[in-house]
This record gives structure tokens, C-alpha cells and sequence, in this order.
């Protein structure tokens, strides 16, 4: 099997970004150490709130209870979000789970809560207070055992078809006198990201804006208005600024729960996994 002329034309043999000197917008920001991280916004809201996010103990399960009371009565602690009270929360239209869990519990370390106080540490202080009762569930955890089980996705516009194949690939493999077959397979990973997992929530009258640390604004910014819609929010006016989504979502219902206290929120966020990976690899070669 000869390929001698590319399949077809993407976006980077068009050059039309790739291999320009194209000026970035953030770069001379980026480059001289004048770019802010979101925690850093200190000049938009002199005395802000801050959120604590408790995550489940559990991996797959349900809440029986939460206790709340040694965590409000703890010093400095204005609200505390759980489920019960945080409105109705949907999905992201990118999430497979809800972001704030309860009762049910869906993954490790799911927001369960969040514990908002006049000083961050005042909330982390509060959240080791709070006393949750859990019903555990089997789960599956192991990738090579459900590999044999698994579905195949649907296509969508993002990912495009799960499948694609040109050609006979089976007869092309099983006749070529050179063949790799390899499987490749990566550990779990964690994030370790140059800036400070943070975000800064600022609501002026029905305005909120959002200061966050990742790439996925228009994400951002579409699970955000979802929500606060179901949370009777306006949704004309919400801005993400280096838009995130994880816990964008559940920032504005802490945030209602504060707004005779504060207009500002800052929440520490915790960073996220990777989960392992592994690719089988099979290539035939006609040793020419």
C-alpha cells in the first residue's frame, strides 16, 4: 500500500496560520510577566469571598446524608452550596457527569460542596467539618478488563466518526512481509499546570464575570449561561475571560448564596487527572 499523494487538503497545508510570523494578542503580555492569573484581579474587587470545593470520599455511590452544622458554625463562614440548595444544575454540554455530585456520586473526588468564608482559609478550615455519609457502589475502574465491553461512540462534531477505514487493511496486513503490531499504553497522570488552579466570579447588578484558568472559553461561557438560566439568572450578560468550565458551573449558584455578604468570589479549584491511555498500533510495510 503506496501513499505518493496526501489524501486531502487540511488547514495546515493551507498555511494560512502555520508557518506565519502571527502576532498573538496575549504574547507581548505573556513574554514581559504583565499577564494576570485569574486569582489575580485584585483590582476589580478589594474584598472578596472564598470558596473551598470538598470532593466525595468515594468513587461510585450515593450521599446519604450531609451534616452542615459544625461546618456553619465554624468562624468566618458565610454559605455553604451542596446539591440541596444550589437550584437545578444540568450538564455540560461537553460533561459526562454533573459537576456538583449529589446524592448520587459518580467519580473520585466529585464536588460535593462548596464552603464559602471571608478567607480562603477560614473555608478549607470549615470544609474538614463537614460530616458526609455514604452508601458505596460497584464501579468499574479497570480499562483493560471493560475493554472487550465497551460501546462504540456515536459520531458527533467534535470527534467526528469513531471508525473510519480506506481500503482492505486486513488483507494489506496479513500479506505484507514487514508488520509492527504493538500496543502502547500511558500511566494515570496529573496536571501540573504553570498557573494557580483559581477563578475569580465578580457579579455587578445581573453581570457576572468570570476570571479562569484554561483554554475552552466559548465552553466556558455556554455551560455557565445554561446553568444560571436554571438557576433564574440572566443570561444576556455572562463573560468568561481564558474561559474554563469545571467549576464555572457551580461558582455562580456559591455566588447567590453570598451576594448580601460579597460581589466577589474567589474559588480554589483542585487540578484534574488523566486517565490512562493505550493505543494498539498495526502497520504493514511491503519492505521496499
Amino acid at each position: 500500500m503506496k501513499f505518493e499523494n496526501p489524501a486531502t487538503l487540511n488547514p495546515i497545508d493551507q498555511l494560512k496560520i502555520i508557518g506565519h510570523p502571527t502576532d498573538r494578542i496575549d504574547g507581548p503580555l505573556k513574554t514581559t510577566g504583565a499577564a494576570r492569573y485569574a486569582y489575580e484581579r485584585h483590582d476589580e474587587i478589594a474584598d472578596p469571598a472564598y470558596g473551598y470545593v470538598l470532593g466525595s470520599a468515594i468513587a461510585k455511590g450515593r450521599i446519604v446524608s450531609i451534616d452542615l452544622t459544625e461546618a456553619k458554625a465554624a468562624p468566618g463562614v458565610l454559605a455553604i452550596v451542596t446539591a440541596d440548595n444550589a437550584g437545578k444544575l444540568g450538564k455540560g454540554d461537553y460533561n459526562s457527569t454533573k459537576l456538583l455530585g449529589g446524592p448520587d456520586i459518580e467519580h473520585y473526588h466529585q464536588a460535593i460542596a462548596i464552603v464559602i468564608a471571608e478567607t480562603f482559609e477560614q473555608a478549607r478550615a470549615a470544609a474538614q467539618l463537614v460530616r458526609v455519609e455514604y452508601t458505596d457502589a460497584n464501579g468499574a475502574f479497570d480499562l483493560a478488563a471493560g475493554k472487550d465491553s465497551a460501546t462504540k461512540p456515536e459520531a458527533d462534531d467534535i470527534n467526528g466518526q469513531p471508525e473510519t477505514a480506506i481500503g482492505d487493511f486486513t488483507g494489506a496486513f496479513s500479506s505484507a512481509p514487514v508488520q509492527l503490531d504493538a500496543t502502547y499504553s500511558t500511566p494515570d497522570q496529573s496536571h501540573a499546570m504553570m498557573e494557580p488552579h483559581a477563578s475569580t466570579a465578580i457579579w455587578k447588578g445581573d453581570k457576572l464575570t468570570l476570571y479562569t484558568s484554561s483554554q475552552m472559553i466559548a465552553w466556558g461561557v455556554g455551560d455557565v449561561a445554561k446553568n444560571r438560566a436554571q438557576n433564574m439568572f440572566a443570561t444576556r450578560d455572562v463573560r468568561a475571560v481564558a474561559g474554563h468550565q469545571p467549576h464555572d458551573v457551580i461558582r455562580a449558584p456559591a455566588g447567590n448564596q453570598v451576594t448580601q455578604q460579597a460581589n466577589g468570589l474567589r474559588l480554589r479549584q483542585r487540578g484534574g487527572n488523566i486517565g490512562p491511555r493505550q493505543i494498539d498500533f498495526r502497520m504493514g510495510h511491503d519492505g521496499v
